[in-house]
């Protein structure tokens, strides 16, 4: 839908329609000023740029299930400026636009987006202003100002009052609640495309915050931070206890390595302690002189097995074989048990041969 200027209804003098500045207003004048991003209050009534984008979005979302329309966001701004239409207005336009969306989706599937934007402009301009009243505004004068025909314009109006069910009373709570999702709306996708949020935007985002929500989450945040800090605090207490209750050392107290090897050295080349050593001594001589006689006997077997050419294998010799085999390992194991028992070697061991069966008892003779 285009906007045509030429109408055959004259339009109205806009420019004695101006932004008040009495009282109270003055400070609403400013808040949305800045939350509006007007920047500095146009002479005339009509939308800002960030607030006349949000409106494009919200009215386009209506035919986004199912249909191509959208509102234009050079229509809408068209619209807001020929019409001046004020803030206000359109936080009444959307609050009966969700109405609609919550009891009336039929009559929105109906209407075209820029439609619904200049009929609900409508209404919501009629309840802010009486008949009578100074900025108040003639159906031929919106026909005029939005390029459409009286007819068209009334259609539009009743279908919209049906469709409303005539509830067109909005209370003040409902009216500031939704002003302030509004700004917060606004600030969070001006802040988010400039990649920065300025101190208004920042204070209109703090405002919309759940208190009761906020709270909840900085107690649990606190609450983990505070276990974990208690945590981290007993482990270095008990790290420190610890530490303490162990002995304690010094440099002065730690024997050179040197030192501990010539201990060492006198320990294992000098007597110690003879209790138990001549018993051992005796056992591993034993087991010594077993150890021969179980070596000449395999021997023998070994002779006598390289010797056989020919004839029977004599199982007599087989058995004796693996008895003898058996037995010398176990001579072995016990052997190197009593060795382990000694506790000491003397120093005369360098000078003594290995091959001797009597080599223990020399060496502690």
């Amino acid at each position: 839908m285009s906007v045509h200027s030429s109408q055959k209804f004259k339009k109205r003098d806009w420019s004695s329609v101006k932004f008040k500045e009495l009282g109270s207003h003055k400070r609403f004048l400013e808040r949305i000023r800045k939350s509006f991003y007007y920047g500095n209050l146009p002479v005339t009534e009509r939308l800002s740029l960030p607030a006349t984008e949000l409106a494009a979005d919200l009215y386009s979302e209506v035919k986004a299930r199912h249909s191509v329309e959208r509102l234009r966001l050079d229509e809408a701004s068209e619209i807001s400026r020929n019409a001046c239409v004020s803030p206000c207005s359109l936080v009444l336009a959307i609050i009966y636009l969700e109405q609609l969306k919550a009891t009336n989706l039929s009559y929105l599937d109906k209407v075209s987006p820029s439609d619904l934007f200049i009929v609900s402009l409508i209404i919501a301009t009629k309840f802010l202003n009486d008949s009578g009243e100074e900025d108040d505004v003639l159906n031929s004068e919106w026909a005029a100002s939005v390029g459409l025909t009286l007819s068209e314009i009334n259609r539009l109006e009743r279908e919209f009052l049906a469709a409303i069910d005539w509830k067109v009373f909005v209370k003040e709570k409902s009216f500031w609640e939704r002003l302030a999702t509004l700004e917060k709306d606004i600030a969070l996708k001006e802040g988010n495309k400039r990649g920065w949020f300025s101190y208004t935007d920042l204070e209109k985002l703090i405002d919309a915050i759940n208190a009761v929500a906020l709270a909840q989450t900085l107690f649990t945040v606190s609450a983990v931070c505070l276990a974990s800090y208690t945590a981290a605090l007993l482990t270095i207490v008990g790290s420190t206890l610890l530490v303490t209750q162990l002995p304690k050392y010094s440099l002065s107290s730690v024997a050179h390595p040197a030192d501990v090897l010539n201990a060492t050295s006198r320990t294992v080349l000098s007597p110690v302690s003879m209790d138990n050593s001549y018993d051992n001594i005796e056992d591993c001589e034993k087991t010594l002189i077993n150890f021969i006689n179980i070596e000449n006997s395999i021997e023998e077997m070994k002779e006598y097995l390289e010797g056989e050419q020919n004839g029977e294998w004599n199982e007599d010799r087989e058995l004796n074989l693996t008895r003898d085999v058996n037995q010398y390992i176990t001579l072995v194991t016990d052997y190197i048990q009593i060795l382990s028992n000694i506790e000491y070697l003397p120093s005369k061991i360098r000078t003594l041969s290995l091959d001797n069966p009597y080599f223990l008892h020399n060496c502690f003779s």
